[in-house]
Parts: structure tokens; sequence; C-alpha cells
């Protein structure tokens, strides 16, 4: 048999011997894949720390968040004394 061309071939699908395949969609899909694949070899890469590391942070986090709230709070509490007294003085 005769292999069938197109005349021109740069614009292929446009007759039956040649029909048009949906290259977009496909590209796309190949496109993604090859994401997923390289996020899956990223992630091989991150070293993760073991779940004491993790404990001891979340607590040494947890205290220091309990003394700046610590802080914080006597920081305004002084302040609101102050205004009151400094308009009460008025």
């Amino acid at each position: 048999m005769v292999e069938r061309r197109p005349p021109k071939p740069e614009v292929e699908g446009s007759s039956p011997s040649s029909p048009a395949t949906n290259l977009i969609a496909r590209d796309f899909m190949l496109k993604i894949r090859e994401y997923f694949k390289s996020i899956k070899v990223e992630m091989n890469k991150v070293s993760w720390m073991s779940r004491n590391q993790v404990v001891n942070s979340t607590f040494i986090v947890g205290v220091f968040s309990f003394i700046i709230a610590i802080f914080l709070f006597v920081l305004d509490l002084g302040l609101s004394e102050f205004v009151n007294i400094l308009f009460n003085f008025v």
C-alpha cells in the first residue's frame, strides 16, 4: 500500500488520510505528568525533621508565644493605667 500524505504537510488534519489529533491535550497531560514527577523528585531531596525535633520546636514556640502574650498584657495594662492617670489629672 501507498502511504497517503496531505498536500500540505504543515496543515495536517484537513483530510481523512491524516485525521486531526488532539495534540494540545496530550501535550498538556504530558506536562502535568512531568510536573508531578519533578515534585516527587524534589520531595525526596527534602530533609524532614524527626518527630522529637518537631515536638521540641512546637514546645519552644508555645513557650515564647506565652511569654510574648504576658509581656503585651502587662504593657497594655500599664499604658492604659498611664492614660487614665493622664486624663484624670487634667
